[in-house]
């Protein structure tokens, strides 16, 4: 029987990133060396980066960093490693996928890329109903062992 904690067959480079909602976080775990597939395990499933959203509540351009608030939660986004045309305002709706270095307080996400969703039809609502949906019929333990 295969163990729930590992997926031999993928690398980090093939994770798909993972929806969360931000307070989603606090229950990632570091999984032990011998079983190190993801960065972090998730109820059993490696995690690599994450794919959060939320709307912006403060942004620092000159820093490249934003704090996000998705209702659940508020964490720190480096937009450092990423191309900024034009930074996101206050009251901005962003989609952000990136890698939560460490669990450190205030949570931090350095985004690998991120996506203004501000004039996308209720996104903001979509993704309340998208996240727990996802985690019930996917990322439930009941699938973990296909």
């Amino acid at each position: 029987q295969k163990s729930r904690n590992t997926w031999p067959h993928m690398t980090s480079e093939l994770l798909p990133a993972v929806k969360f909602f931000i307070s989603h976080l606090a229950d990632l775990q570091i999984p032990p060396k011998t079983e190190r597939s993801g960065q972090y395990v998730y109820k059993g499933m490696p995690v690599h980066r994450v794919w959060l959203q939320g709307t912006v509540v403060q942004a620092f351009p000159e820093k490249k960093l934003l704090y996000i608030n998705d209702g659940t939660g508020e964490i720190v986004v480096d937009l450092s490693k990423t191309r900024v045309l034009t930074f996101p305002e206050p009251g901005k709706v962003v989609m952000v996928i990136g890698i939560v270095p460490k669990k450190v307080s205030p949570l931090v996400c350095v985004a690998t890329s991120w996506k203004d969703v501000s004039d996308e039809v209720d996104r903001a609502n979509l993704w309340m109903l998208e996240v727990p949906h996802i985690h019930d019929h996917i990322y439930s333990e009941r699938f973990l062992d296909l």
